[in-house]
């Protein structure tokens, strides 16, 4: 979802600016590259609000969430950066030891000495190859006027200190609201040239319930629409997590009213009914959210996902099941149950997820994915061939499977499935089981091209060679294999020492040590 508007930061009347700067609001922070980019953005200070830095160097991914002010400093669109981060990462001792080393790593990628690091009072600062990286809160900046690119990520709000080689942490509401910060923003005296937006739903880093909050700040910075159907919103989330469900539910109904053309209302009440057990109450709220925000129909409406990546079986299926309560036809929610059924290997199940979440969209790139898996291993090889196929054609026109490696597609023809190449070299094990050797190859031929290198796919090819009489190539097959093997070794023991560590943190975590 993207929108634009010409909007200015509202003065204390909350009038508005006629030389109002541009607005635009986009679900994935990367998007604002190219909007920039369009714009002709030359040199510009970026004040980036957020609770990550997104400046990681750009390597072989291309532009993602992660690293697009990268590839805006290195395009000269921006020429500093001011990163706004929450007010603990600076104020409490114990955070900004995270920042510093947050910072430190940041450095060491762009090859630049941690002693670089200048730490003063109320900021930090450091250059990343010549250009100056400042981090501070919002309320220690002046900017005297000066002209900067606005930039917001709402999950600024909802997570309360910066993490450091471990996942965020949310509050249960959030730390801060739209007005607070756009009271400090003015108070800052800075002339945004133009401002964006981002949700940042994808990858769980804001959760769905707090999405309409960068619609909160769009209405906010315009001062042109009444801002009371926010307000009850807030009052309502506030007495939701005090426990007085009635006077929540009130000003939830009340919310409804005041901004009929927004789905929150309707989907904080499916989510005060569901927490009160009236589950038919919650899914008609629920429907409602999503006739009037498609957007709502999401893979991150929940933990799950995230749960999944790390490691907690029990709690993704929780997670997942509860998506499934207020949501029936959550086919997001259904894949998921089909993915921590291959993790638990119960191909029974995994099936029949993938199944009913194919039967209410047949596009479902995982779903196709874990039925292929399952179809496998119940020995359904050509099913399991049509899945994989099926998967890489919508690979193909552009999806990708759900993962937190996150990006937007601004080229129809880009393919943006990490997984894509892999699944070419699964396709080819199943051919090959099947007698297809001729197309098994070519599948392999495709993974490597490519890029994949795994010793044990590169000894399936050779074996595939001498069955075919193609000695020559089944040798050279075979000396790729050997060179590739020390490197193969490595990079297994980096992942059984990645799983390990994985189970030692969520062992510290269930117990409260983390």
């Amino acid at each position: 979802m993207s929108s634009s508007a010409s909007c200015a930061l509202p003065s204390a009347s909350n009038s508005l600016d006629s030389q109002a700067p541009p607005l635009h609001r986009i679900e994935n922070h990367d998007e604002a590259f190219y909007i920039w980019r369009d714009a002709g953005i030359r040199a510009a200070l970026l004040v980036h609000i957020d609770a990550h830095h997104d400046m990681w160097r750009i390597r072989g991914e291309g532009i993602t969430i992660a690293n697009f002010i990268c590839a805006a400093l290195e395009q000269d669109i921006v020429r500093e950066v001011c990163w706004v981060v929450p007010d603990r990462s600076i104020s409490d001792r114990r955070a900004r030891g995270i920042l510093v080393r947050q910072l430190r790593s940041l450095a060491k990628d762009y090859g630049t000495s941690p002693r670089s690091i200048e730490i003063l009072p109320d900021r930090i600062r450091l250059r990343l190859n010549g250009r100056l990286l400042t981090v501070a809160a919002m309320s220690s900046l002046d900017f005297a006027g000066q002209r900067v690119l606005l930039d917001i990520d709402v999950d600024y709000f909802a997570i309360p200190q910066i993490a450091h080689a471990r996942p965020d942490t949310h509050s249960a509401l959030p730390w801060r609201w739209p007005d607070e910060l756009i009271d400090q923003i003015r108070a800052a005296r800075l002339e945004p040239e133009m401002i964006t937006i981002a949700h940042s739903v994808d990858g769980c880093y804001t959760p769905l319930a707090w999405k309409y909050l960068g619609e909160e700040l769009e209405c906010r910075l315009r001062g042109s629409i009444d801002s009371a159907g926010y307000d009850r919103l807030r009052e309502g989330s506030l007495c939701a997590a005090r426990g007085d469900m009635e006077k929540a539910r009130t000003l939830f109904t009340q919310a409804i009213k005041l901004l009929p053309d927004s789905a929150a209302p309707h989907y904080h009440l499916a989510l005060l009914s569901a927490r009160a057990g009236r589950l038919r109450e919650a899914q008609s709220h629920s429907c409602r959210a999503l006739e009037i925000d498609p957007s709502y129909q999401n893979p991150f409406n929940s933990l799950g996902l995230r749960c999944l990546w790390r490691g907690r079986w029990s709690q993704a299926e929780a997670e997942f099941r509860w998506a499934l309560g207020i949501n029936p036809a959550d086919f997001h929610a259904m894949a998921g149950l089909a993915r921590v059924a291959i993790r638990r290997r119960k191909w029974a199940d995994a099936a029949e997820w993938s199944d009913r979440s194919l039967a209410l969209w047949t596009d479902n790139l995982d779903a196709h994915r874990c039925l292929a898996q399952a179809c496998a291993r119940g020995g359904r090889l050509d099913d399991a061939i049509e899945h994989y196929e099926r998967s890489l054609s919508l690979a193909l026109h552009g999806q990708k499977p759900l993962s937190w490696h996150i990006l937007t597609c601004t080229q129809p023809a880009r393919v943006i499935d990490e997984d894509h190449w892999l699944t070419y070299a699964d396709l080819g094990r199943l051919l090959a089981l099947r007698g297809d050797s001729a197309r098994a190859i070519s599948c392999y031929q495709i993974a490597f091209t490519a890029g994949l290198d795994h010793t044990r796919d590169r000894l399936r090819l050779a074996r595939l060679y001498v069955k075919t009489g193609q000695r020559r190539e089944a040798v050279s097959q075979l000396a790729q294999a050997a060179r590739q093997l020390p490197r193969s070794l490595k990079a297994h023991s980096a992942r059984v020492w990645r799983r390990a560590r994985l189970h030692f943190e969520n062992f510290l975590e269930d117990r409260g040590l983390g």
